[in-house]
């Protein structure tokens, strides 16, 4: 299989979460990875049922899967952007994500309560950064 690793490439992922229970606004939702020396080149994010919150989306501290409940969130994707309103990350954004040699989580918060059912739609275009132009 081609690995963008390997070739240079881009690949492009699409995750759909289902909300099992409730999401709370202390939660933090680890929904996605970056593949380690990897630059993530785009992002969509968008939700159906999620009501009237602001998502934020950014890197996780903590080492993917980790159940350490002390894991916080940045906003370096996405900062309030409303549920139920596609959303794209801005350029500048995505350009000043740093590449890192490990795999690194992204974690999504809300500002709101998002009621079980609710679906949060996420789609990740991301590949090897140059080596001339290493961030």
């Amino acid at each position: 299989m081609t690995t963008p690793q390997i070739n240079g490439e881009s690949h492009t992922l699409l995750i759909t979460h289902v909300a099992q229970q409730a999401i709370a606004t202390t939660d933090v939702l680890e929904i996605a990875a970056i593949p380690a020396d990897m630059k993530l080149l785009d992002a969509v994010i968008d939700t159906e049922g999620a009501g009237e919150a602001n998502l934020t989306l950014g890197i996780m501290s903590g080492k993917p899967n980790d159940s350490d409940p002390a894991r916080t969130s940045g906003s370096e994707v996405f900062n309030a952007v409303p549920a139920g309103t596609e959303a794209r990350a801005a350029l500048v954004a995505l350009a000043n994500i740093a590449r890192s040699p490990g795999n690194r989580s992204l974690g999504l918060r809300a500002s709101a309560a998002i009621p079980i059912g609710a679906k949060i739609h996420l789609r990740l275009t991301y590949g090897a950064q140059p080596t001339h132009n290493a961030t």
